[in-house]
């Protein structure tokens, strides 16, 4: 799948199930704003969260709170949360908390654990809802006064 325009592209929809483990390989190549992560929401409350395996430009101008870091056998991520004001949401337009796992060495490929990084968040005290859905994505966008995203990528799921 090769993405060369602004918003998200999902890859491959996943079972949403909380210690799902997540085999995949592939390539990622891409400039501009954007990531290749395990994406999804929850409900009650609303969160929008990011477990990033490799990006190109992350977050021009977002204003992220820096959480903390932990480390698995699975590799290293610092955590952060912001806070998204009147925008799109599965439930509509709101506000909302966004969670997010960065991995520090990028990688397109290996395994992700997510019951690993919801237990870390709820040690930070990030607390996820019910889920909703998860999936394996790629997501690139134009950053306000910026550039734009475009690349390519192959991933597998296995």
């Amino acid at each position: 799948m090769s993405q060369n325009s602004p918003g998200p592209v999902p890859l491959l929809l996943l079972l949403t199930i909380l210690g799902r483990v997540i085999k995949y390989s592939g390539s990622y190549n891409a400039t501009g704003p954007g990531y290749l992560a395990v994406y999804g929401w929850t409900r009650n409350p609303l969160i929008e969260y990011y477990i990033i395996e490799s990006h190109a430009d992350l977050a021009p101008n977002e204003p992220w709170t820096s959480k903390g870091n932990f480390s698995t056998e699975e590799g290293d991520y610092e955590v952060f949360t912001s806070t998204r004001v009147n925008k799109p949401s599965i439930e509509g337009t709101r506000t909302f908390q966004q969670f997010w796992s960065v991995r520090k060495e990028k990688r397109v490929g290996g395994t992700v654990t997510t019951k690993t990084h919801f237990d870390q968040w709820s040690k930070l005290g990030m607390k996820l809802g019910g889920h909703d859905y998860a999936i394996m994505a790629t997501e690139g966008y134009t950053a306000t006064g910026g550039p734009g995203s475009s690349g390519s990528c192959t991933i597998n799921l296995q």
